[in-house]
């Protein structure tokens, strides 16, 4: 009894620091894009005049029409996930993006957005890749940017799928615009998921090319 009651204890501070983490994000994204963000109802927030009152998937939604409500957005604040962790694609990111995917698929008037923390170091904010965007932050003050295919196995359909994402600081992203975010994002994860459309990558077919970006090796760099 004493092991399941340390288990059940782990679990419940668990879930308090991930509600600790959302609040704390949706106050920093507030304060950075002058727009309102709040937990999902999912995730115990309560419901106001400033937002809509539709279903949500995810862990946050941002104010409508404000250009960051094109996102769903997935929250991770995880002691064991390192900076190591994010540049190289492994650790727990494989499941954390299979979930902000799969999330994003149920709501698929919105393209996925994960944010994760990463201790001793920045807020980090992986979204889809888009040259043009990409070379708009390049030009700004940020204190991290890049991008790099990321990749998850689903055991059960026996596939691997690839995502081309632009990783940059929650600071920088705070700093797009409604202007750029109706440019760049608006679409649905199905314009998005180009590179998966009828295959399965673990087939080694080498489509590795997402729609207004660059090409990728296998690795992830550049060509």
């Amino acid at each position: 009894m004493k092991g399941s009651d340390t288990l059940v204890s782990r679990g419940r501070n668990a879930k308090k620091k991930g509600s600790r983490y959302e609040l704390t994000m949706a106050k920093r994204l507030q304060k950075l894009t002058g727009y309102v963000f709040q937990r999902t109802a999912y995730s115990g927030a309560q419901s106001s005049d400033t937002l809509t009152d539709r279903t949500f998937v995810g862990d946050l939604f941002a104010e409508e029409n404000s250009g960051f409500d094109h996102f769903n957005y997935e929250l991770k604040s995880h002691d064991n996930f390192t900076l190591r962790n994010l540049v190289l694609g492994n650790g727990e990111l494989p499941s954390y993006l299979k979930q902000c995917l799969t999330d994003t698929k149920l709501n698929n008037n919105t393209l996925p957005c994960l944010i994760l923390n990463i201790k001793g170091f920045y807020n980090v904010v992986l979204l889809p890749y888009n040259s043009r965007l990409f070379s708009i932050l390049d030009d700004l003050d940020n204190k991290l940017l890049f991008s790099k295919l990321f990749r998850y196995k689903d055991e059960r359909l026996g596939s691997e799928f690839c995502y081309h994402m632009l990783v940059t600081d929650v600071d920088t992203f705070g700093k797009l615009t409604k202007k750029q975010l109706d440019e760049y994002y608006r679409g649905t994860i199905d314009t998005f998921d180009v590179l998966n459309l009828g295959v399965e990558m673990n087939k080694g077919n080498g489509l590795e090319e997402f729609v207004g970006g660059k090409q990728h090796g296998s690795n992830g760099e550049e060509r």
